[in-house]
């Protein structure tokens, strides 16, 4: 019988999917839905989610911790449609 080989575990406990901020279509959400992107001071940025309605999203930014991330809520287009600034609570 052949030996299992074990399988490691790659990254942290919360692997972030890394965008360019600077890039408008990775922050935009599909057609219909609005997109949380976090932001570190040092201009990381993540997708935290999409969702299908703003008070979904907007919800998501709400009960963030206060640290030294903004969050912003984006629909399909490139507007910021609501922010959470660092340390704001």
């Amino acid at each position: 019988m052949p030996k299992r080989q074990a399988h490691h575990r790659k990254g942290k406990l919360i692997q972030k999917n890394l965008i360019d901020f600077n890039d408008v279509r990775q922050r935009n959400a599909e057609e219909g839905k609005f997109r949380v992107i976090a932001v570190e001071k040092s201009k990381n940025a993540w997708i935290v989610g999409d969702y299908v309605t703003y008070r979904e999203a907007k919800e998501k930014v709400d009960i963030m911790p206060a640290s030294d991330i903004d969050y912003y809520v984006h629909s399909d287009s490139s507007r910021i449609l609501y922010h959470k600034n660092r340390r704001q609570s």
